[in-house]
């Protein structure tokens, strides 16, 4: 692959050029010798068009098609960059060039010239050419020096460029310059360590807009030349706020590409620290009032990006926003300030921004007088917000005594938590884990309890946020983990089962992290407690912001039979991608995935979909907060391994340790649960949601699918059984351009009445239900068209499985291996 030694990467890697030209009678392509050296195909002076296409992926297939279609309705000239994957290996980027013969209309002629190659050594090789074969994912190919080399049709759709715009230009002209470079060094660092990086990137189009990506990008290198390039595929999530609230990268939130409450503080802090005298720092927080109004966030957004010169603005989630300022000391500037301030945001010409500004809540704090440093001054500003209701009339509330009155509260927890901690006032309850095999108590997780906090009205988390704080969270786990290993063997005596395990909780928070799975390991070996009885939970972020150094501990942990189990899974990191680096034994799905768990809700398909990946990788998994039968059956039947919940017990101490039985009343109950069907069948793992239209159905209804649903087909129904699809593209050319939009006529309308029998797409690939997802890569390599229509044994409709389904299995294989 010489070109990738190239710093000029738009020339191709050989200057031999293939001409040919196809015959529409005899679907014969004639072409000359150079075709060998281009495409890696042997020919005999002609190839036939059906051999030619199979070079292609389906997507880019359509794509050239299309481009034929075009050049022989218009009588021009076409030329594009597409990608074929060679017999012999290794996929090839050809610059495609064809043209109507000027002597016969039968006739198209052009020319081949090869790009670049992609080794066939790499299993990114296969992993990217099936990616082509898709159009909802963006694929770009980089060289060492970052030149572009390649990117694909929906690639240049969404950011708005040409592919020549795009072929040899820099990566960094979709450099959204909302990154530091802390951020780029973390991804580079990622890419020559590990050879990838996966994570959410805010990128620029070609309009200025800016939009997030949940991109991957894999470092290949080429056996003949050692030289590296990339491959970025990416997808647009600009749309799926439930994967964007609360998340931010580099320090930037990708709800509202503004900084976060972290970075603020940040500034604020450099603002301090550049004393200047008789000047001040002012933090005004807003709680606009937008009834959940998407439009006005959005605007919201916009209006404190549009603050300039000495104004930080940060969004604190919540529809929160801060912003801090500096000015001069004296109460009258103060005051001018503020008021520009809110008078600006309420004038920019938007009478529901206006609105939403001046009916929301505003709180301040000023440096010096309410606070002493940058955290204390964002905070109070925040907690002014929320208690400007108690205000006489006004919806601004400057930080005053009451709210001190709290803080006052708060203040004495360090005190409490401090002489708790030195007369070991803590006590370990303990919850049943439940084997969803057996019906019985496995293991007890042994929770921190403090004596008398109610006493004082201190809560648990604000216990353990101030131990994090003072740095004493690790001797809060000691105790608690002392305690409880002492106990187990009483709770084996006091429940006649001396096989009952012990699951002890330790925090990693930040510089205690080092020393605190060692410490955990040590107690377990002293305590002579057998290691396969013990596991040790942490949080999933924790785990997965852990360095290396934490990874090392927690697999020597591991070799000692110790189990390790991961809590909260799903809520707050890209727990999926992450999952194929496991280097744990158990999961536990977080309770509010649990709670009022219904069949065919949006937490039934994530928990559905974290047990299947956990079985794959050989993972147990633990449900926590189970509270009623039903959600224990749903659970059951979806292959859970373990539960734990009040249904069961609620946490006990010591010496109302018997009372963990109790739920054996309903153990009749729970032995009469069945499984309906195996976690691992592809009839649970085909999407049950997938929109569906009947066969008397109209041109209507379809729109309306396609509208709302970003899927490429729709199956038909009737009596209950799939026969046949509409495909998107196909419907797109039986409408005229003006349905749907302002031009559209009564013709339109009335096409729009019309029912579907006459394009629905008889032939499609069906599978059983019964057959098994492991059963996916062989099914690829029989060359089964995607989609795939899934039937139970009577032919009756269950579900589909898609090409981004497949994809997604196919890239976590990819990982595997």
């Amino acid at each position: 692959m010489t070109n990738i030694n190239n710093q000029d990467t738009s020339q191709a890697v050989s200057d031999a050029i293939c001409m040919w030209s196809l015959d529409r009678r005899t679907r014969k392509i004639e072409v000359d010798d150079n075709y060998l050296e281009i495409v890696g195909e042997q020919h005999q002076g002609h190839i036939l068009l059906d051999d030619f296409i199979k070079l292609f992926s389906t997507q880019e297939a359509k794509r050239v098609a299309l481009l034929v279609a075009g050049v022989i309705a218009n009588k021009g000239m076409e030329q594009t960059h597409t990608v074929v994957h060679s017999k012999k290996g290794g996929s090839r980027l050809l610059e495609l060039t064809l043209w109507l013969s000027p002597e016969f209309d039968y006739s198209i002629q052009g020319t081949l010239q090869l790009v670049s190659l992609i080794p066939s050594q790499s299993s990114i090789d296969r992993l990217l050419f099936n990616y082509f074969s898709m159009g909802n994912f963006s694929v770009i190919v980089a060289d060492q020096y970052t030149n572009i080399i390649y990117s694909n049709h929906h690639a240049n759709q969404s950011f708005g460029y040409d592919a020549h715009e795009l072929l040899g230009s820099k990566t960094r002209i979709f450099n959204a310059r909302k990154h530091d470079k802390e951020f780029y060094t973390q991804l580079w660092s990622s890419l020559d360590t590990h050879g990838f990086w996966h994570g959410k990137i805010l990128t620029k189009h070609k309009n200025g807009d800016i939009s997030p990506l949940d991109s991957e990008i894999h470092k290949v290198v080429d056996s003949e030349t050692s030289q590296p390039f990339y491959i970025a595929i990416s997808r647009n999530i600009k749309g799926s706020t439930h994967r964007l609230t609360g998340r931010n990268i580099g320090g930037i939130d990708l709800e509202t590409y503004l900084p976060v409450k972290s970075k603020l503080i940040d500034n604020i802090a450099g603002l301090i620290r550049s004393k200047q005298e008789k000047r001040t720092v002012i933090s005004v927080a807003f709680a606009p009032l937008t009834k959940g109004d998407k439009a006005i966030s959005t605007e919201l957004s916009q209006a404190f990006h549009s603050l300039i010169n000495d104004y930080h603005s940060a969004y604190c989630g919540n529809q929160q926003y801060v912003v801090a300022f500096r000015c001069n000391s004296d109460l009258d500037t103060i005051l001018s300030r503020i008021k520009q301030l809110i008078t600006h945001l309420r004038s920019l010409n938007n009478r529901s921004l206006s609105v939403a500004i001046s009916q929301g809540n505003i709180g301040i704090s000023v440096f010096g007088r309410d606070a002493n440093n940058a955290t204390d001054l964002v905070e109070h500003s925040i907690l002014a917000m929320v208690e400007s209701h108690a205000t006489d009339g006004s919806n601004i509330s400057f930080y005053d005594d009451n709210i001190h009155l709290e803080l006052s509260r708060k203040e004495g927890i360090p005190d409490y938590l401090n002489d708790s901690l030195d007369r070991k006032a803590i006590e370990p309850w303990y919850q049943a884990i439940v084997s969803t095999q057996t019906w019985r108590i496995v293991k007890f997780e042994a929770l921190c309890r403090f004596q008398n906090a109610s006493e004082f009205g201190y809560r648990l988390d604000e216990l353990i946020a101030v131990a994090e704080q003072q740095g004493r969270i690790t001797e809060l786990d000691d105790t608690i983990c002392l305690k409880a290993l002492n106990d187990l063997s009483t709770i084996h005596k006091l429940l006649s089962d001396n096989s009952i395990g012990l699951t002890l909780n330790r925090s990693l928070y930040n510089d205690v992290a080092s020393a605190s799975l060692p410490k955990a390991l040590t107690l377990v070996l002293d305590s002579k407690v057998a290691q396969q009885n013990i596991t040790l939970e942490i949080t999933e972020s924790a785990y997965f912001e852990g360095n290396s150094q934490q990874q090392q501990q927690l697999e020597a942990i591991r070799k000692q039979g110790v189990s390790i189990a991961i809590d909260d899974f799903g809520t707050g990191y890209s727990s999926f991608s992450y999952l194929y680096q496991s280097r744990f034994d158990l999961l536990k799905i977080d309770q509010s995935f649990v709670r009022n768990l219904k069949k065919a809700t949006k937490a039934y398909f994530i928990v559905e979909t974290i047990v299947m990946l956990a079985k794959k990788l050989g993972i147990e998994v633990i449900a926590e907060g189970v509270e009623t039968l039903e959600e224990t059956q749903l659970l059951y039947e979806l292959g859970v391994t373990y539960l734990q919940g009040f249904y069961f017990s609620k946490p006990l101490p010591i010496s109302d340790i018997k009372k963990s039985k109790n739920y054996y009343k309903n153990i009749d109950k729970l032995s009469s649960l069945h499984v309906t069907q195996s976690a691992q069948k592809l009839g649970v793992f085909c999407n049950k949601r997938h929109p569906t239209i009947s066969l008397d159905g109209t041109f209507k209804q379809v729109l309306d699918i396609f509208d709302h649903c970003s899927v490429s087909s729709i199956p038909v129904l009737a009596e209950g059984k799939c026969v046949g699809l509409i495909e998107r593209e196909a419907f797109g050319y039986v409408l005229s351009p003006t349905t749907g939009g302002v031009g559209e006529t009564k013709k339109d309308l009335e096409n729009l009445n019309r029912h579907i029998q006459g394009i629905v797409k008889r032939s499609f690939s069906q599978i059983d239900a019964k057959g098994f997802v492991s059963n996916i890569s062989s099914m690829m390599e029989s060359s089964l068209a995607l989609p795939w229509v899934v039937c139970d044994t009577k032919g009756m409709y269950l579900g589909m499985i898609d090409e981004k389904m497949v994809m997604d299995y196919l890239l976590l294989r990819v990982r595997q291996s």
